[in-house]
């Protein structure tokens, strides 16, 4: 029976011929591309250039027409009915139009289904740096806030939902290297490194400890989806998986966007600014002068000469500054900056030299520090030279607080590393072996929404399909024909991070000569005859899931003191090389390993309480013992000898860091085993069999469907329909009882 398809293009329906071929190409996960993701149906057909379709593709061969034309640049909204059934939502592209007796005669046309048009085509190639919604999350980079996001987390209130520890503080340093040495007689030189965690009872700690610009902060995972779904109209995904799963639920990246400390300049760096600033504003005149007009907005100074020939110097006053500190002059017009050493009052910084004629010049004054200073009674002072070397003054005060503070603030957009976003969330996907696809049942509460969650629970989600879970095709199967094939398409498969050349890394790989974190699943290698030595199957290809994420090995941090013990304190290192002490003669000395820009860092973030082993505290001044903090983790929880964590970051069965026993609840073994041993199991077949399905199957079949065929029972690897005659060739894979939902 012939069924009638009708094809919506932006709510224009398309005339359609009526013996031309419509087939779509379903799939979900092919066993022969596994690390695919976003995969979808797409597929050419012809349609007539009839008076309508001209009409829709605004006669798309007509070059002189203008205004109207049709841009086929983008793709267009489309629907795909059967019988006047929902069968598709997606978008449609018009390839090229075919010509005869220069007329048109048909249009070719691609259908592509709406996931992989949602997700690539409206992305694009943003970066995460390009999320707005991520600046809901900014603050002040300040002792007494990163020390807060380190023992507790910060709490943020975005669109009214209040959002626990939403930005961490992790142990996790660029520079610095932390160690941990108890003893507290005459202090060996061996110890006295500023990055000795322990305190020994004096009021400076003799100035060791972690200081607050020694941390980066973390973002919730979650807050970057959600950043996307804000930014991105259409693309709004369930929380199936993104949400209480507490494999995604503590899951945090860290915000390293340089490879060192926030507060660090380059060498050669005199034109750099430091890290805490004030940008000046609030000025009034004290000394009017008729030569010297001047008017001020916000931050800007716009100085207006009133003479044809001129040179500008201008005298910063800091007064009660506690710190050493430099002045910048920008020029807002031409991006043009004086920077100037300041140590205390009466900073002169010559602006221009003689310039002929009457200008504005917008300016803006920036006071610029190593580290977090307070000031007070500030004056700016511009000084007029004319040309016969007649001098006028004019002095401006800055109003406000009588003590003011430059700081830094935490854009964390900005913050963000550099990762396209489609590529931060393709990494999610092939970490957890995620699948996707575009609700289109109005009658769903998610309708609209793209579904995402864990293969193995998309597949125990089709108990909710409204077939059921399975589809019998007893009657419906061609039995004159099918093909039973082998399903083997590679006999190793790889599971690899980005490459991470840390210290502690690469100590694992020097160690135990392998990458940690990384696995290899070897069929050839398990199916090996123990007794000969000889392989039992030929090698194939190998196939890789690459994760474009770094991955740490961290450190549960010793007591190196003589008789000390393991102590409650785990740290991430982003450094490498040789070790380097820093200055022989600063007390406490400087040393540590060279600063690594790694890849975008995922990681588990626990939060410990009440450590026997506080972790010095040292704000430049005076040391405290703090007893909470946020670990860095690849296990998303605590785990014992008899109660493994539930959940790991790394792709093999690996040591966890902190409980020191095997992890055995492993990204391969939790979500990728079941599939793929499946798929390797010597029982396993693939079946290509034709159907001829009716319009009630045809618009609500899913490919999480189980098919039943006699008395076997099959999963769906793709399927191509033609949707005028409902010939459906399936390439389906037998599956056992244990699979069976």
């Amino acid at each position: 029976m012939q069924n009638k398809v009708q094809l919506y293009i932006e709510e224009q329906r398309v005339d359609l011929f009526s013996d031309e071929t419509i087939e779509v190409n379903s799939s979900i996960q092919d066993f022969r591309d596994i690390g695919k993701i976003f995969s979808d149906y797409t597929q050419s057909f012809n349609v007539p250039a009839s008076d309508t379709n001209n009409k829709i593709f605004k006669h798309f061969y007509n070059f002189n027409i203008t205004g109207g034309a049709y841009d086929n640049r983008t793709k267009k909204d489309a629907i795909i009915e059967i019988n006047y059934l929902p069968f598709r939502d997606g978008k449609v592209y018009l390839n090229n139009v075919k010509m005869r007796n220069n007329k048109p005669h048909t249009y070719n046309i691609t259908f592509y289904g709406k996931t992989v048009v949602s997700i690539k085509d409206t992305i694009g190639d943003d970066l995460i740096s390009q999320l707005p919604y991520l600046n809901n999350y900014d603050h002040e980079y300040t002792d007494a806030n990163v020390k807060n996001g380190f023992q507790n987390g910060l709490d943020f209130t975005v669109g009214g939902v209040s959002q626990t520890d939403a930005i961490i503080y992790p142990l996790i340093t660029s520079k610095k290297r932390l160690f941990y040495n108890s003893f507290t007689g005459s202090v060996p030189t061996n110890i006295d490194f500023d990055g000795n965690l322990f305190n020994d009872g004096t009021s400076t700690n003799n100035g060791r400890g972690l200081e607050f610009t020694d941390l980066k902060p973390a973002i919730k995972a979650i807050h970057i989806i959600e950043a996307i779904e804000a930014k991105y109209e259409g693309i709004e995904f369930t929380r199936d998986f993104f949400g209480s799963n507490t494999a995604f639920s503590n899951l945090y990246m860290w915000l390293n966007p340089k490879k060192e400390e926030f507060n660090h300049i380059d060498d050669n760096s005199s034109d750099q600014p430091y890290l805490f600033t004030k940008k000046v504003s609030d000025y009034t005149s004290t000394d009017p002068h008729s030569s010297i007009s001047m008017s001020t907005s916000g931050t800007k100074i716009t100085i207006n000469t009133l003479l044809s020939s001129w040179d500008l110097d201008l005298s910063f006053n800091v007064d009660n500054a506690t710190a050493a500190y430099k002045v910048i002059v920008r020029d807002i017009d031409t991006g043009n900056q004086t920077i100037t050493e300041g140590f205390g009052n009466a900073t002169e910084l010559n602006i221009y030299d003689i310039v002929n004629g009457v200008k504005d010049i917008n300016l803006e004054i920036e006071l610029t520090s190593e580290t977090s200073i307070t000031f007070s009674n500030l004056s700016l002072d511009a000084k007029l030279t004319t040309f016969d070397g007649t001098i006028r003054d004019k002095t401006y005060t800055i109003s406000g607080n009588a003590s003011q503070q430059a700081t830094f603030n935490i854009d964390v957009e900005q913050k963000a590393p550099e990762m396209k976003v489609v590529d931060f969330l393709t990494g999610i996907f092939k970490a957890f072996n995620l699948t996707a696809y575009y609700i289109e049942d109005p009658s769903d509460s998610d309708y609209k929404k793209i579904y995402v969650d864990t293969l193995d629970n998309y597949y125990a989600d089709a108990v909710n399909n409204r077939l059921t879970q399975t589809i019998t095709l007893d009657k419906y199967v061609d039995i004159n024909e099918h093909q039973v094939d082998s399903i083997l398409p590679f006999t190793d498969i790889e599971f690899k991070y980005a490459e991470t050349n840390t210290v502690f890394m690469e100590h694992h790989q020097e160690t135990f000569k392998e990458v940690y974190g990384n696995a290899e699943y070897n069929i050839r290698e398990n199916l090996k005859n123990v007794s000969t030595g000889e392989y039992n199957i030929d090698r194939g290809p190998k196939y890789n899931i690459d994760v474009p994420f770094s991955h740490l090995k961290y450190e549960r941090i010793l007591d190196t003191k003589i008789g000390g013990g393991i102590t409650e304190i785990q740290w991430g290192y982003s450094a490498g090389g040789e070790f380097n002490v820093k200055d022989t003669s600063a007390s406490p000395k400087q040393g540590d390993y060279e600063s690594i820009l790694i890849k975008p860092l995922l990681f588990y973030a626990v939060r410990e309480t009440s450590i026997s082993t506080p972790i010095a505290w040292y704000n430049g001044s005076g040391v405290e013992s703090l007893t909470n903090y946020y670990r860095p983790s690849n296990t998303n929880q605590s785990g014992n000898s008899t109660t493994p964590a539930a959940f790991t970051l790394n792709f093999e069965e690996e040591f966890d860091e902190w409980s020191r026993q095997l992890s055995p609840n492993s990204l391969y073994e939790k979500f990728y085993k079941s599939y793929v041993e499946g798929i390797f199991n010597p029982l396993r077949r693939v079946f290509k069999v034709t159907a001829y399905l009716p319009a009630s199957i045809l618009v609500n079949y899913k490919l999480n469907h189980q098919i039943r065929i006699g008395d076997k029972m099959f999963r769906i690897n793709n399927v191509s329909i033609d949707l005028t005659t409902g010939k459906s060739q399936f390439e389906l894979y037998n599956i056992f009882e244990a699979d069976i939902v």
